[in-house]
């Protein structure tokens, strides 16, 4: 068995270039890691293991240093970036990917990787190539549109909530379109965002914003919604050889009762279909309640789940517990998030 950790853009995607390509999605790439550690002091890497009997294992992930408020001694935790990651596995042979497995941990308790926290991918159930000393935990379901069907068939599969609106939004002359007004795009991000009152994490900054348009240009796609000209909604989608994933979207209040976000939706299936491309996946709702206002918007296209997972584990128990008690001194509050030691209150 050989394995090595990767840093390098190059390496990283030559070594995922030989993965079959529905595992080549682009929750894996170089790049995403990159967006995601773009303002901040957090460096992508990347496990890759060789078996004995051909199992190869790739598993990308942020290194996070630890405040220096935290811990005395140079330490970290890896973390999978936003959206969904984990391991991924080709031609898997049980003992290979435990000793790939192993070896991973090895490796972090050598250099100081106190613990891990894993966003699983859904759409391809690579929770089950994680064993050893994880927690995993199912945190939401996901709602995945097949696109084995005709556009006009797929469009029955929709709830008749989702049909009358997209009729009502197509009546007033709502106009969906791929464009390039970021700009309008963040203005409407924003504002769905206060109306949500969402976390500061959400209101991402102008340099992530450039990175994500670039990734978008290479990657995906932004989908307008616009009525007599206005831009009613606007949505980013990312593309990669067999999935179609809804990325980020944003409304104009004043303008919801056209339904542009309906219409906008139905779009993005036919061009996921006309892609040739086999899921749709429109992710989860913003909290893990069964009765959440996204996820109900977003079943209303399909009855198909997926379920999301995480993986919690520790490689160093007793700095780990360290690193709690400091956080709660520091801020006087307990923790009710893995790794929150990593949030020191400004």
């Amino acid at each position: 068995m050989t394995f090595r950790v990767v840093a390098s853009p190059g390496e990283w995607e030559d070594l995922l270039n030989g993965f079959s390509d529905i595992l080549h999605d682009i929750y894996f790439g170089f790049e995403w890691h990159a967006l995601f550690s773009t303002g901040t002091n957090a460096r992508p890497a990347a496990f890759f293991f060789e078996g004995k009997t051909g199992t190869k294992f790739f598993y990308p992930f942020l290194l996070r240093p630890l405040p220096e408020s935290i811990s005395d001694t140079p330490a970290s935790v890896c973390e999978s970036a936003y959206g969904y990651g984990g391991p991924l596995a080709e031609n898997p042979d049980p003992d290979d990917l435990a000793q790939a497995e192993q070896a991973f941990c090895a490796w972090a308790r050598a250099n100081d990787v106190i613990a891990e926290f894993v966003r699983f991918h859904p759409l391809l159930d690579n929770h089950r190539w994680f064993r050893h000393e994880i927690a995993i935990e199912e945190n939401r379901p996901t709602v995945t549109v097949p696109l084995d069907a005709p556009f006009e068939l797929l469009c029955e599969r929709f709830t008749p909530a989702r049909r009358r609106n997209i009729r009502k939004a197509d009546k007033a002359g709502m106009i969906i379109r791929q464009g390039e007004d970021f700009a309008g795009f963040w203005r409407l991000y924003e504002m769905t965002m206060n109306r949500r009152s969402a976390a500061g994490f959400y209101h991402f900054s102008p340099e992530h914003r450039r990175e994500l348009e670039r990734l978008v240009g290479n990657h995906g796609f932004l989908l307008e919604a616009r009525l007599d000209g206005r831009l009613a909604a606007a949505a980013i989608f990312l593309q990669s050889a067999h999935f179609l994933h809804y990325h980020l979207g944003g409304s104009d209040t004043d303008l919801l009762s056209f339904s542009p976000n309906d219409r906008l939706m139905a779009e993005a299936v036919k061009l996921g279909r006309e892609s040739g491309l086999e899921i749709l996946h429109l992710g989860g709702g913003v909290t893990t309640a069964a009765d959440d206002t996204l996820l109900r918007f977003k079943t209303g296209f399909s009855s198909s789940r997926r379920m999301f997972c995480i993986g919690k584990r520790i490689h160093d128990p007793v700095r780990h517990h360290q690193m709690l008690e400091r956080w709660q001194g520091i801020t006087g509050a307990s923790p009710k998030l893995f790794l929150q030691y990593l949030i020191l209150p400004e």
